[in-house]
């Protein structure tokens, strides 16, 4: 049967995976529209993230550096957070963050405030918010900082994408509820992998479906099969212990898409998730 690259990501999309030329994390927008999955060439995939918390392409790189609570020189809002990112443009012009990247924000699956109010009255965390729009040369770097109202102490899912020839994106999950301080990029808890990739790829095989029925996955050493959103696919994967991950890879239309797929293994159980943090059971 033959696939089109349209039907396939929209079959992504419906299963709700990270798919991309490389990889990203767990965590993703509900709203489809808001998570396209981005492609690559067969030839070779673009520069993308060093890790799930930056995003490198040919025009700059973007990296989460942390977070901390406001401060009332910055805003009023005592729910606010304030997010750092360190922007480096790699180009020969001048440019600003927005020109090379997007910064998104979603909790609870849906997206959170583009435009959160902050006051004037100075102070260290007023100039990192401003910085963002600070005007960046060839090979310089701005910190900056942008304003977040969480709805609750819910992790925070960081979406980045590039607006450059090489649209891709990656994805990360922070957990807010530890207050004060930066937070790492965090992928579905698990406990420390104790287990080889051999032993757990023996627990992988069969078929394993979304706990909401909208899709399913079968894996068959070292070949697999992803059908959701009325389409199909089949491709190869390998697991990363370092990951925490199953990876998929599928050739569709001289494309070559990655599929990232969490795990997490413990007490000799092992679960599997999509972006979404939907687990999957095994069939």
């Amino acid at each position: 049967m033959k696939k089109t690259l349209s039907a396939v990501l929209s079959m992504v999309l419906a299963l709700g995976l990270a798919a991309c030329g490389s990889s990203t994390s767990a965590g993703a927008p509900a709203d489809p529209a808001a998570g396209q999955a981005a492609e690559t060439s067969g030839e070779a995939a673009p520069a993308q993230s060093s890790g799930a918390s930056e995003l490198a392409v040919a025009e700059g790189t973007l990296k989460y550096t942390g977070f901390e609570k406001q401060n009332a020189e910055l805003t009023d809002e005592s729910k606010a957070l304030v997010f750092y990112f360190d922007y480096t443009n790699l180009t020969n012009e001048v440019k600003e963050v927005q020109n090379t990247f997007y910064i998104q924000f979603f909790q609870n699956g849906v997206e959170l405030s583009k435009n959160p109010s902050y006051s004037s009255k100075g102070g260290e965390q007023y100039e990192l918010v401003g910085a963002y729009f600070n005007d960046v040369l060839k090979n310089g770097t701005v910190h900056f900082g942008r304003i977040v109202v969480p709805e609750d102490d819910s992790p925070i899912t960081v979406m980045l994408s590039s607006k450059g020839e090489d649209k891709t994106n990656t994805m990360f999950e922070v957990n807010i509820s530890g207050g004060e301080g930066t937070a790492a990029a965090a992928e579905p808890e698990a406990a420390a992998v104790t287990i080889s990739a051999e032993d757990l790829d023996g627990l992988l095989q069969g078929t394993w479906k979304l706990s909401d029925n909208t899709g399913e996955m079968a894996f068959d050493n070292g070949s697999m099969v992803i059908s959701g959103g009325g389409q199909m696919m089949d491709g190869n994967y390998e697991i990363s212990t370092e990951e925490s991950a199953v990876k998929g890879t599928f050739e569709v239309d001289g494309k070559t898409l990655v599929i990232t797929i969490p795990y997490t293994y413990e007490d000799g159980v092992l679960k599997i998730f999509n972006n979404r943090n939907v687990e999957l059971i095994k069939q």
